[in-house]
């Protein structure tokens, strides 16, 4: 028996379409745990995550991930549906014991680096790098990021503004910094 069109289902192909909250979650749970520096990434998941990058609800499940003390897929659906970001700023700025992952921190600042390789929107990558590094400690290196970003978004916001009024995570103060960081405001 033949038929008109023939179809290759792959693997790829079958999963290429599940981007929904539940599964971007686990995917990027999954890359949070995987140990060491020597990372790797197959197509899929790149292309999932890159797709993922490009919506504000996924942006909002990646900060929301690197604040929390102990993130779960669940809860990064919860803040994406709910708060989010905004969760994420808060519970970082006003918890005087918050304390960086380190180990979650750089995993996923090295995830950014290849999804930026495989096209993730510059905005979004920029945004979470900035995030990442100011959770960190580090304000000049959120600087650069924020430098090097097209436009802000809100993340990118968040991250200026602190920075612009001297603002670090756990209630900390530093010199506020102006020079090429954006006026998020426009003021």
């Amino acid at each position: 028996m033949t038929y008109g069109t023939q179809y290759r289902i792959t693997m790829a192909g079958l999963m290429d379409g599940a981007d929904d909250d539940a599964t971007l979650a686990n995917e990027w749970q999954a890359r949070l745990k995987m140990p060491g520096r020597e990372r790797w990434m197959n197509e899929v998941t790149g292309a999932r995550l890159v797709r993922g990058l490009s919506t504000p609800r996924f942006r909002d499940m990646v900060a929301w991930s690197l604040s929390a003390a102990v993130p779960t897929p669940a809860g990064m659906v919860a803040a994406a549906r709910g708060e989010g970001l905004d969760a994420a700023i808060g519970h970082v700025l006003h918890d005087a014991g918050w304390r960086p992952d380190e180990e979650r921190l750089t995993a996923a600042d090295l995830d950014l680096n290849v999804l930026l390789d495989l096209g993730a929107d510059k905005t979004a990558v920029f945004g979470l790098k900035a995030l990442i590094s100011w959770m960190a400690g580090d304000p000049t290196r959120a600087q650069i990021c924020l430098a090097a970003s097209p436009s802000l978004d809100a993340a990118g916001v968040c991250v200026a503004w602190c920075l612009r009024h001297g603002v670090l995570p756990a209630g900390r103060e530093t010199t506020p910094m102006t020079a090429n960081v954006p006026d998020p405001f426009h003021a």
